[in-house]
């Protein structure tokens, strides 16, 4: 029975070794009835279950072979990993705080400091705070208008509201948010802003917004589950203004200390006035989203995120007669990292595929294909003239190309920012 024991020990070690956890888990788990009282078995069944995303089980199995052998240091440390996995901070601070009493050596007191510090952090989220931010920003656009780099188009001159056109802009924003924990589970937030942007040499596109978003969250263990409803009203310009309104869902699931799945699914209208009402769109969208987070070092966190979604509204009854549909599919890729104590970067690029079924919209009297792509960095900086002041620095590129050459512009931007909270 021994040599059998060493040899299931030895087959988890190995498989733990190789990147499979859950197949050492699955192997260790059969036996478990008959070797719940082995130290070495406990300790690596918790190892097996907390690297394959089953803290609930990982702190079951070691908070057992601490019973065993009570100054076992390794179990308590991962023990502590496994309370803070599964969402038990408070149980989580305390065991690392004991285990740094037993004097670990440096390695671990690194991973310790670590997650006290995660801990503190997580558990700030958890109080309930009402924050008020303004925020100012001065940039330039290059194509402010999202106009034509071309003076004609099939022959006809275009006015200059259709070609491209530079211009430097100022804008303001205000902003008013706060959450509610609702026992140890629940947490209610909710928030309203607004906002203006003025161009100094194109007008025609100065804007004015305003909305708000309520958000009811739930989270256990390694999950969390958001409902949300948002709204917005923007005025663009030109005597256009449209009405936003959305309702999602989104589920978050940790796996693992670095890796989280997102999944969402959102439906919005879209009410423009009357002017362009023609336009009024329903939408629906699913989006599935990776990220990593890294514990060491300037990088902090990459993520990849598909979209994929489909649009429809209603044609009025002066259009061609029949409903007309937007399929949308892309993804974006995101960066986040700590280039010093203060300041930050974040990268991101989004690119869209949109195919639109409105066959009198392509010159060619094909439907009209799109392709979007944007391209943003933000350089921030912390604790800039004030304790809750912050400094951002924005570069961006949009590019659209269209089988329609109507829709085809591109345009640079770049922005400095100074936001205040409260």
């Amino acid at each position: 029975m021994a040599s059998d024991a060493t040899s299931l020990l030895n087959r988890a070690q190995v498989l733990l070794g190789n990147g499979q956890p859950d197949a050492a888990f699955l192997l260790l788990d059969e036996a478990e009835a008959e070797s719940a009282n082995n130290l070495s078995f406990s300790y690596l069944h918790g190892l097996a279950a907390l690297e394959s995303s089953r803290p609930g089980i990982a702190v079951l199995s070691f908070q057992r072979a601490i019973r065993i052998q009570p100054d076992f240091a390794g179990a308590r440390l991962e023990l502590g990993r496994a309370y803070y996995a599964n969402g038990e901070t408070d149980l989580s601070q305390r065991e690392f705080e004991q285990l740094l009493l037993l004097k670990p050596p440096p390695e671990a007191v690194r991973v310790i400091e670590r997650y006290l510090v995660a801990g503190e952090q997580r558990q700030v989220r958890n109080v309930a705070s009402l924050n008020l931010t303004l925020g100012a920003v001065v940039g330039f656009n290059s194509n402010a208008n999202s106009g034509l780099s071309r003076e004609t188009l099939f022959g006809i001159t275009l006015d200059e509201q259709s070609r491209e056109t530079s211009s430097s802009y100022t804008g303001g924003q205000l902003g008013v948010d706060g959450k509610l924990p609702i026992g140890d589970h629940w947490e209610l937030a909710a928030g309203v802003d607004g906002s203006t942007r003025r161009y100094d040499d194109t007008s025609e596109v100065d804007s004015d917004s305003y909305g708000g978003q309520l958000a009811l969250s739930y989270g256990s263990g390694s999950y969390r589950i958001t409902s949300q409803f948002g709204g917005e009203q923007r005025d663009i310009g030109a005597g256009i203004d449209y009405r936003n309104l959305r309702t999602g869902l989104s589920v978050l699931k940790q796996l693992g200390e670095s890796w989280l799945l997102s999944s969402s699914y959102s439906y919005g209208q879209l009410r423009f006035s009357e002017a362009l009402e023609n336009r009024d769109v329903n939408s629906r969208e699913a989006n599935l989203g990776l990220y990593r987070f890294f514990n060491h070092g300037w990088l902090k966190t990459v993520g990849a995120v598909a979209l994929l979604g489909r649009d429809k509204r209603p044609a009025a009854e002066a259009d061609i007669g029949e409903d007309w549909s937007r399929k949308l599919l892309g993804g974006r890729l995101s960066m986040d990292a700590e280039l010093s104590a203060r300041w930050g970067l974040a990268l991101s690029y989004i690119n869209l595929g949109i195919d639109y079924d409105e066959p009198f919209l392509a010159f060619d009297g094909g439907n009209r294909e799109d392709r979007l792509q944007l391209v943003n960095a933000t350089f921030t900086r912390e604790q800039l003239l004030c304790e809750q002041c912050s400094f951002q620095l924005t570069l961006g590129y949009t590019d659209q190309h269209s089988n329609n050459p109507r829709f085809n512009f591109d345009g640079s931007n770049i922005g400095i920012g100074l936001e205040r909270s409260f």
